[in-house]
């Protein structure tokens, strides 16, 4: 390495658009291989009044809370 060549670190931008087309792929390798498309667990912080609605609607709709967030998901394309 000669005295011009000096290391930078990444741009909050670059890091961005790195950790997204990462994401795309791996949505797109998912799409092509369904059987790798494995369930995780995450666990999330949510208020006690969006938690009050989600058990609210579970109650009301006789499904598990559980069926409540995954039809949230697909409801705004996540799923």
């Amino acid at each position: 390495m000669d005295g011009d060549d000096v290391f930078t670190e990444p741009s909050d931008e670059q890091l961005a658009a790195h950790d997204a087309e990462n994401l795309q792929s791996m949505l797109t390798h998912l799409r092509d291989n369904p059987t790798d498309d494995a369930e995780c667990v995450l666990e999330v912080k949510v208020s006690m009044s969006a938690l009050s609605k989600m058990q609210l609607r579970s109650i009301q709709e006789k499904i598990s809370l559980q069926a409540v967030l995954r039809e949230s998901l697909r409801r705004d394309g996540l799923s």
